[in-house]
């Protein structure tokens, strides 16, 4: 999808605004000689599947204990939180839909299944993307709670330093804090988790508690609003 203005340097941000399933059920798959557990799983054969359905309720799966066909017997139930898995640049691409997925993706998948998605793109000048989040070298991602930088890498301790140096790069960018004081807090605040392990690129994200910030975002709101008057 072309995105009309766009220039090299700019940040696509890209909101999520509703996620719809299509179809009441997913599958895990555990295929490829993938996963956390390369050589020991599947048990047999080269692919096992694991089917899941979507609850009366609409926010949850359910799955069964052993496999075979969800029918009347005893069911573990999760909640759904459906998201894209792939949302990347080159203009714009979307794909990859899950209802739900565990830090880590130990498997291979996670609960994948159909969706239908809306979104809202919005190009953030170059010069503005440094001011508000500093030079972002992997994605990032903001929700009404969090900052969430991220570190990609084939090499799982490589991904969580490259998530910990852009963590760092974000808090001195945003709201003006020394570094050697934001490498202290993140280690004293944040918690860093593993986004996935299963692919060749591993993944670790932090979750920076916004709230932590928010008198330094009143100061900041106030001083705008006094420069603005005459």
């Amino acid at each position: 999808m072309a995105v009309t203005g766009a220039r090299p340097g700019d940040l696509l941000a890209i909101t999520l605004l509703e996620t719809a399933p299509r179809v009441p059920y997913g599958v895990v798959s555990n295929r490829h000689g993938r996963g956390a557990l390369p050589g020991e799983y599947p048990l047999e054969g080269d692919v096992f599947s694991a089917f899941a359905r979507v609850a009366d309720d609409g926010t949850h799966a359910e799955m069964g204990l052993v496999p075979g066909p969800i029918g009347d017997g005893p069911v573990v139930r999760f909640p759904m939180a459906p998201f894209l898995g792939i949302l990347g640049v080159a203009l714009f691409y979307a794909g990859d839909p899950h209802f739900a997925q565990g830090d880590g993706e130990v498997a291979l998948t996670a609960l994948e299944a159909s969706l239908r998605a809306t979104v809202r793109l919005d190009v953030v000048p170059a010069a503005d993307a440094v001011a508000q989040f500093g030079q972002v070298v992997s994605p990032l991602a903001e929700t009404v709670d969090h900052l969430v930088p991220t570190g990609l890498d084939e090499d799982l301790d490589l991904a969580v330093q490259q998530c910990v140096r852009h963590a760092i790069t974000l808090l001195v960018a945003r709201y003006g804090m020394d570094p050697r004081m934001a490498y202290a807090y993140l280690s004293a605040a944040t918690d860093f988790e593993i986004s996935q392990v299963v692919d060749v690129v591993k993944g670790v994200h932090a979750r920076i508690r916004k709230s932590d910030f928010a008198a330094l975002d009143g100061r900041a709101a106030s001083a705008s609003e006094r420069a603005s008057r005459p």
